[in-house]
């Protein structure tokens, strides 16, 4: 049986990774594949403000999974604040990172 990565697929996770623990995971089940961990990180104000857009509210304050973030994740992957960025150019950026 071949795999997804094996046959050429790109698999995209797209998850709320606060902990390391969290991010650990990752790394040990996907240990045989390439991984790449790209943290957008708008900070708290432009993620509330984003937040006030949608229909589903999840929470109305994000500082606290901010500061577990940047705490625990600190020099993991690579960063992109994209507070000021459109959907595009976190796109672009995204690609650019992973060598896409």
């Amino acid at each position: 049986m071949r795999s997804g990565a094996g046959a050429g697929f790109v698999a995209v996770i797209d998850d709320v990774v606060v902990r390391r623990t969290h991010l650990d995971f990752y790394r040990r089940t996907l240990r045989t594949h390439p991984f790449h961990l790209v943290v957008l990180a708008p900070g708290p104000a432009a993620a509330w403000q984003r937040n006030q857009t949608r229909a589903k509210t999840l929470t109305t304050d994000w500082s606290p999974l901010d500061e577990a973030m940047r705490t625990e994740l600190a020099g993991q992957g690579t960063w992109i604040d994209n507070a000021a960025q459109t959907v595009e150019e976190t796109a672009e950026a995204v690609l650019d990172a992973v060598g896409g």
